[in-house]
């Protein structure tokens, strides 16, 4: 199969996400500098609604490379402040290579045992990482810990039950699809986030779903290779079988009967 920053011939796969220090990491960091590139205008969005604003200090759970951090200390001006957790040493060495502003700090940490005091941080966001935590009700209630009386949480998932892949094989797609879902600790996150936060003590605010339908030229290098990935490490699929589909898709994609879609939750929530 096509070789690239990741993909099929890189050993990138979604659910290496949950341990990426087990793995190679530089698939996993190309992964993410190339998906960020796509996401700055929904980062953006996500600041305005947790209402994050100068003076504020800010947790990023699950922070990757850093460039959450790095945006949001520019929000938050020298009088606030931003902590960017990751339990990957890799991803920590990565964002700090990269320069760690003079308002931000970034920590190996696991998300169930925080090294903050109580209530410190005025908001704290959560972007695809609870879907990779086996015990998303203690990380939630280690959010809540560190959040101040009245502080927002943020936090986007899919639900990977929802994928839907149309142009190639049915009975491949299916099994491709049940591999994401499988994948990770909690396949369907997105639809548990707000029951979640609910029962950490959280009041949902609000909450908002939609289907994330990509382009062939998006879908192909940023989900179609990584789920042939993990359909293959998991045995479902082999990697003839995984070829056959992505050639069929771009053959669809040609003739205008391709599509990808895949619905995400974001909650806003209160302490």
């Amino acid at each position: 199969m096509k070789s690239g920053p990741f993909g099929t011939s890189s050993g990138f796969r979604i659910g290496g996400f949950s341990d990426v220090d087990a793995e190679a990491a530089e698939p996993y960091i190309a992964f993410l500098d190339a998906f960020s590139n796509l996401r700055g205008p929904a980062r953006r969005a996500a600041y305005r609604s947790a209402g994050i604003t100068t003076g504020m200090h800010v947790l990023d759970l699950g922070c990757g490379t850093g460039d959450d951090v790095r945006e949001l200390s520019a929000l938050v001006g020298p009088g606030g402040r931003v902590a960017g957790v990751d339990a990957s040493r890799a991803m920590i060495a990565a964002a700090s290579a990269r320069g760690v502003p003079a308002n931000a700090e970034l920590l190996v940490a696991s998300a169930y045992a925080l090294p903050f005091p109580n209530a410190v941080f005025d908001s704290a966001r959560a972007e695809r990482v609870f879907q990779h935590l086996d015990r998303p009700d203690d990380a939630a209630a280690e959010v809540v810990r560190v959040l101040k009386p009245g502080g927002s949480f943020f936090a986007i998932d899919h639900d990977w039950e929802t994928l839907d892949v149309v142009g190639g094989d049915p009975a491949v797609a299916r099994r491709i699809a049940a591999s994401m879902f499988a994948s990770v600790a909690r396949g369907g996150m997105g639809r548990e986030l707000g029951p979640l936060l609910q029962r950490a003590g959280l009041r949902v605010v609000e909450v908002f779903s939609g289907t994330s339908m990509l382009p062939f030229d998006l879908a192909e290098p940023f989900a179609l290779r990584p789920a042939v990935a993990e359909a293959v490490f998991r045995g479902a699929i082999v990697a003839e079988e995984g070829a056959a589909w992505l050639a069929a898709l771009a053959a669809a994609d040609r003739r205008g009967a391709f599509s990808y879609a895949v619905t995400a939750y974001a909650i806003l929530a209160q302490r």
